[in-house]
Parts: C-alpha cells; sequence; structure tokens
C-alpha cells in the first residue's frame, strides 16, 4: 500500500498510518483529497505508480466527478478508471474542519480477487476504523473556554424576556463557538403545530420561504409523539460535504417548544452534550416564560371578572343580568352566536333567559326539554360539551351543522351547590377556528362565577313575583285592596310629619252591572282590563291606582291638593268618554262612562275609613247628578268638565 496525501493535516496522516495496519487493505492504494483540492481542480492521481502514466490523461477528470460526487452526497461510491481499475471513494474529516475524501484504487476488475463485492467489504472495513478512530480533542484551555462561554450565554438567556430573542441568541451563539455550518430552531409557542423558523443561518431558500404549514408537514415528529429525526431534515438542507444534521429537541415539564437542527462536520461529542444542555437550559427558560405568562393572563383574567362580576351584582334585574352575562360570554370567546338558558320552576325545561346573533322571536319562544337536544342533555348530564368539528363528532345523534356557520360550538352547565340551574352554548367564532380546551376552561371559570348570581337572582325575582301576586288584582294587573289599605297607612305617617295634602279618587264604571248581564262576563272582564289599563296609563307616574272591588278603582294621589286631583280626574273621565269599548253601541245609553268622587287630606279626614267614605260619598253625587262626572266632597255641584285636546 502507498501512501500520497494531498494535505498536511496530522489528522489525515494518523488515518493512513491506522489504514496500513489493516491486512485486509493492503492491496489497495490510497489518497486522500481536500475539498478545497478538488474546488480548485489540483487533484493528485490515485493509481499506482506503475500505471499512473497511462491514466494522466483520464484520471484527474474522473477523480474530480467522484469525488465531488462523495462531497456532495457524503456516500460511499465505486467506480473504474479507463484503464480497468476499480476504485472507490468515500468521506472523511480532518480536524480543521476541510472535508476530505479517501480514495482507494484496487486491481483490475478481472483480476481476482479485487471486485466490486471486495471493495465493498474494504469500505465496510475502513467504516469501522473511521468509527472507531478518537477523534481530535480540545486542549483543556479551549474546553475551559467553551464551557465559559456556554455559560455567559445560559447567563444572557436568563435575562431575555422573548422567546423569539432567546432563540436566536442560542442559534447565533452555537455558531460561533462551534463553527458551524448550518444551523436554526423551529419554534412552536403553544405545543402544537404552529410553528416558525426562528435564528436560521446558512439555510436554503427554500427553507426560508416554508410557512407554518410547510414546516408542520415537514417535521411532523414535533408532535408530542416524539423528537424529530434526523432523516427528517436532512432533504431540505443543501447538501454540504460531510455534513450531518443533528436535531435536537427543546422539551421541558412535557412542553414541546419545538427542535433545534445544527449541522457541522467537526463538531465532537463532548461539544455536542455540551450544546444539548444548552438546548435544555433554553427549555426550561422557555417553559418558566410560558408559565409566567400563562399566570398574567390568569391574573388579567380574573381581575377582568371581578370587574365584571362586581358590575353584575348592581344588577337586580333577571332580564338585564342574562343579557349582560351572554353578552360578556360572547366577546371573552370571541363568538358571534350565544345563548343562556335558564331552567324552569318544574325544572322540566330549559328556556332562553337571554341571546345574542339569534332571532328574537324564536328565541322567546324555543323551549328544550331536559334530556333532549344538546342543551337538555348537557344540563341533564351535568358535562360541558366541546365539539370541534360537529359533521366528526359521534356524540352527536343528530346533524346540527345548518344551524353553525362553522363546524364547531361549546355548551357548558351552569352549576351552584352541585346542581345544573342553566346552560350557556356559544358557537361560530369570529376568526372562524374551532374551540379549543382553553376556551372551554375559560368558560367553566366564567359559569363558575355566575351561578350565584344568577341564583340569587333568580329567587329575588320569584320573591317579588309572589310578593307582586299578594298585592296585585289578578285581573286587571292593578293594585288591589290590601295594597292600598298599605300605602294609605304610609301616606297619612308621610303626610302628617311633613304637613302635605294627599287626595283619594273613587272611580265607578256607569250602568256596568246592566252591561255585564246583557253580554255577559267574558265581555264585562274585557271592559274592566280595558278600563284599568287607561286609568292607569291617565294617571301620573306617582300615583297608585287600584282596583277597590267589582267595578270600582281606587286612586291615591301623594302630595296633591284637590283642585289638581281635579285635572287628574278629568284626564281620566275624558279618556274613557273617548274611548270604543267591545258591543257598546248595542247598549242602551251607547257609551261605556265613568264617575268620580274626590276627597283630600287632611281637610276631608284624618283617617283613612273618613277619608275613604267622604270620597264615597262624592262618588254618590256624582251618580246622582247624571253620571259621567265628577265631584268634590265638600260641593254642592259637579266640576265643570274640562275638554283635553
Amino acid at each position: 500500500m502507498t501512501e500520497r496525501n494531498g494535505t498536511s493535516d496530522d489528522v489525515c496522516k494518523d488515518l493512513l498510518r491506522n489504514l496500513k495496519q489493516g491486512s485486509s487493505l493492503a492491496d489497495f492504494h490510497f489518497t486522500l483529497i481536500s475539498a478545497s483540492q478538488a474546488d480548485g481542480g489540483k487533484v493528485p492521481p490515485f493509481c499506482p505508480k506503475e500505471v499512473s502514466s497511462c491514466c494522466k490523461n483520464h484520471c484527474p477528470k474522473l477523480s474530480l466527478e467522484a469525488v465531488g460526487h462523495v462531497l456532495r452526497t457524503n456516500k460511499p461510491n465505486i467506480f473504474r478508471c479507463p484503464s480497468g481499475f476499480l476504485n472507490f471513494a468515500l468521506p472523511v474529516f480532518s480536524g480543521a474542519g476541510d472535508p476530505v475524501c479517501l480514495v482507494g484504487c484496487g486491481g483490475r476488475e478481472d483480476s481476482p480477487p479485487q471486485s466490486v463485492a471486495h471493495l465493498e467489504k474494504a469500505i465496510r472495513s475502513i467504516q469501522k476504523i473511521l468509527a472507531t478512530a478518537a477523534p481530535e480533542k480540545k486542549k483543556p484551555a479551549e474546553k475551559q473556554s467553551s464551557l465559559q462561554a456556554l455559560s455567559r450565554v445560559s447567563q444572557e438567556i436568563d435575562r431575555i424576556t422573548s422567546p423569539t430573542r432567546i432563540l436566536e441568541t442560542l442559534t447565533e451563539a452555537l455558531l460561533v463557538l462551534f463553527d458551524l455550518r448550518q444551523i436554526f430552531a423551529l419554534f412552536t409557542p403553544d405545543g402544537r403545530n404552529d410553528y416558525s423558523l426562528v435564528g436560521g443561518y446558512g439555510l436554503s431558500r427554500e427553507l426560508e420561504a416554508m410557512n407554518q404549514e410547510d414546516l408542520a408537514a415537514l417535521f411532523p415528529a414535533l408532535s408530542p409523539e416524539g423528537p424529530a429525526q434526523q432523516k427528517e431534515t436532512r432533504p431540505i438542507l443543501p447538501p454540504l460535504p460531510g455534513g450531518e444534521p443533528v436535531s435536537i429537541p427543546m422539551k421541558s415539564q412535557d412542553r414541546n417548544f419545538g427542535l433545534l437542527v445544527l449541522v457541522s462536520p467537526t463538531i465532537q461529542p463532548d461539544d455536542l452534550a455540551a450544546v444539548r444542555l444548552l438546548c435544555d437550559r433554553t427549555s426550561t427558560r422557555l417553559a418558566l416564560l410560558s408559565q409566567q405568562e400563562k399566570l398574567q393572563k390568569v391574573s388579567a383574567l380574573s381581575s377582568q371578572l371581578l370587574k365584571t362580576i362586581d358590575s353584575f351584582t348592581q344588577i337586580k334585574n333577571l332580564k338585564e343580568l342574562s343579557a349582560a352575562i351572554i353578552h360578556k360570554a360572547t366577546d371573552l370567546l370571541q363568538t358571534s352566536r350565544g345563548s343562556l338558558m335558564l331552567i324552569d320552576p318544574s325544572r322540566e325545561n330549559l328556556w332562553i333567559a337571554a341571546a345574542r346573533g339569534m332571532n328574537p322571536a324564536l328565541a322567546r319562544s324555543l323551549k328544550v326539554r331536559v334530556g333532549t337536544g344538546i342543551a337538555g342533555r348537557v344540563f341533564q348530564q351535568g358535562h360541558p360539551l366541546l365539539v370541534t368539528d360537529v359533521e366528526k363528532n359521534d356524540q352527536l345523534t343528530f346533524s346540527p351543522r345548518p344551524r353553525f356557520q362553522t363546524k364547531s360550538f361549546i355548551s357548558v352547565p351552569i352549576k351552584s351547590q352541585g346542581h345544573s340551574i342553566g346552560v350557556i352554548n356559544l358557537s361560530d367564532k369570529r376568526d372562524k377556528k374551532s374551540f379549543s380546551r382553553t376556551d372551554l376552561a375559560l368558560l367553566k371559570t366564567f359559569t363558575s362565577f355566575i351561578a350565584i348570581l344568577l341564583e340569587q337572582t333568580t329567587a329575588l325575582e320569584r320573591t317579588r313575583t309572589i310578593e307582586n301576586q299578594a298585592i296585585t288584582d289578578p285581573l286587571t294587573g292593578l293594585y288591589n285592596r290590601r295594597y292600598l289599605t298599605k300605602r294609605l297607612e304610609e301616606e297619612f305617617g308621610r303626610s302628617g310629619r311633613q304637613n302635605f295634602n294627599f287626595c283619594i279618587m273613587l272611580i265607578d264604571l256607569d250602568n256596568f252591572k246592566a252591561y255585564n248581564d246583557l253580554f255577559g262576563h267574558s265581555v264585562g272582564d274585557e271592559v274592566l282590563r280595558k278600563s284599568a289599563a287607561l286609568i292607569k296609563s291617565a294617571a301620573r307616574d306617582m300615583d297608585a291606582a287600584t282596583r277597590y272591588g267589582g267595578d270600582e278603582f281606587c286612586i291615591l294621589l301623594p302630595g296633591t291638593s284637590k283642585q289638581e286631583a281635579k285635572l287628574v280626574a278629568e284626564r281620566i273621565r275624558a279618556t274613557i268618554e273617548k274611548t270604543a269599548f267591545p258591543k257598546e253601541d248595542r247598549f242602551p245609553t251607547e257609551k261605556l262612562t265613568i264617575s268620580i268622587g274626590i276627597a283630600g287630606y287632611p281637610h276631608d279626614g284624618n283617617t283613612a275609613d273618613a277619608l275613604i267614605q267622604n270620597a264615597d260619598q262624592a262618588l254618590y253625587r256624582a251618580k246622582n247628578g247624571g253620571r259621567n262626572r265628577v265631584y268634590l266632597f265638600g260641593t254642592k255641584s259637579p266640576q265643570e268638565k274640562i275638554v283635553f285636546l
């Protein structure tokens, strides 16, 4: 075996010495050719000396092609020269970083034992020698310097608060410290498939131009299933002599932040171990920043929710509270449609208390039986439902697709003290994306805040309803006699303390008994309801209109003199007179009218009984005086009628 070395590197000389010791390689002539020699076109002949003269015209060109192919593909190559010699070339690397190709020249193909199989065996033997050869070790001073540099990089990374800037700092530092040919980081902020390329150096235009979808397709193992392997990075990197891509996953606390990819023909195992440690440190920093960001978001959200809930506590009306809740829920999750459904007192049906993005008439009329439909099942089971694609969800026994503009919706039960009181339904995100588990967690947090408010407000509404029923006349909707008695007591006390006037007005429908007997109770009830509504609308907001009994009404007018009360009474009388009532054209008088009697405090009575009795006397005089008129207690003639325009 002869030695013809085209480089002066000591490592290359050590390699040739190691090859001489292999008895199975004694039949070969070896030449080391560097990439710089190949680039300059100065390739020494690799044939044996005794035959080199016949190859000098052809071998240089052939060897350039062979060496160039090996350096580009980083793979061994077997070829035959014009003289019939079988040769091979395979990549090796010098310690200086200049890629080197080893060329071995054997015998003729028709001269045993030289054959393609023989050359393949020789290549495997050489590769074993290369694999077991100890790499050049850094001097202690150089290693100490590298460690110190890595420590400074780590400290700098700990000071940076931007994930992108952290990765840029990491790639810049590694590029310089280890003389890398190529390096880049694939960063996924959300731990899913939204990749971005950060800190790239020496990259192909193809790689730099890739978008998130291309990167996600190219690096499928970045998903939680496992880290990317070298075979996934190699196809997209431009050929680099001897450069093998190394892929280092960046993970911390079961969170995937992406991948660091670097290419270097000379990086040593201990250096690579240091790089991995720095990547781990970087991943830990990214995890810490991610956790801090989450905590900040949670804190901001909690503060926002607390302010919202505080504003909700000022609302005492269930209708207003429900509207405020659904507006806040749709804004929180950025949706176009939503509804708040509450359970009715029987706990059999859900009704829509408030909706957004829905037809109001449909919302008012829609009821869902517990256990049926999406909301009914969510309420019954007490578990939220998150659907990312309605067309692919096995839980849906029907197709709700026509109801949604997008394929995703979310439905969450509202629970208080362990039992469901309603459901919030949201659909159609404004960005057209699907709902995520983050959205679900946010909505569950929101419902936990509002549950107690809804339950309290609902209870207050029911209490008010019961109280109103106790003081309200069911036929006319006016206050009843019980309420009048209570208000009179209050008004006597207030007016007595503050020396105020107030009046009582008794109203009676003229000839109503005959009207009721003639046309029946249903028509009579309709007349009573219509008269009550007219009396209430013609009275002032401060006045308390009540049904006193049968066809009689009573109005309490606080802070009002008898002359002022007379104007109100005339307005009410005129309103009734001008209004058409059912079948009154068939009534003998052809018109329904009212008579009114007025008594005032303190001149006409100092007690409720006395004041009502005197108002009743004034009413009696109005009736006897011809009906359809107003009498003040203490006067002998009816009040002059006022014409209201």
